[in-house]
């Protein structure tokens, strides 16, 4: 089954997207079919470490978005490079840009409409189908916003990039804490760009007993990554550096996770309705609400923006639930707004239903992860 794995940080300037980059590379190195997906606002590097022209990456993601007419030929738009027995598929860029023949009073719309996370969804699970990949890479923006919530919530491998300062430490817990709330099945920390008088095995330890996820690497800082100045992989310049093995290791830790099924406890009171705590200025939801429902009404939706529509009995099977459980969850669900029921063949699927809304603040967050209420 393909695996999303989202890559995060809680500042610029940790190194997070060269690391994305090379780890898509070692894993296609190993036979993989590889995407990456720069998520920038504006027209970002990331594509230039791969060699390739920003004429060739731009707007890739906003066809599969924008255009409701796809045709399987259609995978050619992407670049496919040669890894090894596998390859990568770049795919850029920002996520917000419409099509060039848009008008300016459809951006306009979409500018107030804001973040659609039913679009993206179902947009990034028929990019994986095209380009049959087995991996998907998203590199997201650090910024701790409605858009990091979507792509926490969709991820199967949620890897956390972080540098060893004081403000980066104190916030990857609330970070962690949030990814448990959205069910992220695997959660992995790395350290990068660790300076010289940092014990390797000591960091790991700390971090590991400090925030209790797996640390998949600790890479130190090396003056080649800095004279490289992001002209080209690391990993493929020294394919020998022990940087270029550390990376590996971590391409492997990724490779070596499977998606776990986390059993869930079910109410025995009829499902609660969703309790904001962001002032609503439409009837649109949006992922602040995801991460205010309950246990397992949050894990039913998670899944279905995973993997863009899912039967009753998918949703069952990932959740080591028997259908006549989950279906009132199910049901009290699309009342409330956050999936919706259509009919495909005789067979009844279920498909995310909220649009999101103009980015909420940092503050609805804190107060969400600060309610004690929130069904957690």
């Amino acid at each position: 089954m393909p695996q999303i794995v989202s890559v995060q940080a809680l500042s610029h300037g940790t190194g997070k997207s060269n690391l994305t980059a090379n780890l898509a590379m070692s894993i296609a190195q190993e036979g993989y079919r590889v995407g990456v997906i720069d998520t920038g606002i504006k027209p970002s590097g990331i594509h230039s470490l791969f060699g390739l022209d920003d004429d060739r990456t731009d707007q890739q993601l906003n066809y599969y978005l924008w255009n409701d007419h796809l045709a399987d030929s259609d995978s050619h738009l992407v670049p496919l490079i040669r890894a090894g027995k596998g390859e990568v598929a770049v795919i850029g860029s920002d996520v917000y840009i419409l099509p060039s023949e848009v008008k300016i009073s459809d951006l306009t719309k979409q500018l107030r409409q804001g973040f659609e996370p039913t679009r993206l969804s179902q947009s990034f699970s028929d990019l994986i189908r095209r380009l049959r990949l087995d991996y998907l890479f998203i590199d997201s923006r650090p910024e701790m916003d409605e858009e990091a919530l979507f792509y926490k919530a969709i991820a199967d491998v949620l890897l956390l990039v972080l540098n060893l300062d004081s403000q980066t430490l104190q916030g990857i817990a609330v970070t962690v804490d949030i990814a448990r709330k959205l069910s992220v099945p695997n959660i992995l920390l790395v350290a990068n760009q660790v300076l010289p008088g940092f014990e390797p095995n000591e960091v790991k330890q700390q971090l590991e007993h400090t925030y209790g996820e797996p640390v998949a690497g600790v890479l130190p800082f090396y003056d080649e990554m800095l004279q490289l100045a992001s002209s080209d992989l690391f990993c493929r310049r020294y394919p020998r550096h022990p940087l270029s093995q550390e990376i590996r290791a971590i391409a492997h830790s990724i490779m070596g996770l499977t998606p776990e099924v986390q059993p869930i406890v079910i109410d025995t009171v009829k499902p609660a309705a969703v309790k904001t705590t962001v002032t609503q200025t439409d009837s649109s939801l949006s992922m602040f609400d995801v991460l205010a429902l309950p246990n397992a009404q949050r894990q039913i939706v998670n899944w279905v923006l995973r993997n863009g529509s899912a039967t009753l009995k998918e949703i069952a099977a990932h959740m080591g639930e028997d259908e006549a459980t989950l279906a009132p969850l199910v049901v009290a669900l699309v009342d409330q707004g956050f999936i919706q029921q259509s009919e495909e063949e005789g067979e009844l699927r279920y498909q995310p239903h909220f649009f999101g809304r103009p980015t909420q603040s940092s503050s609805d967050l804190w107060k969400i992860m600060s309610d004690d209420n929130s069904g957690s």
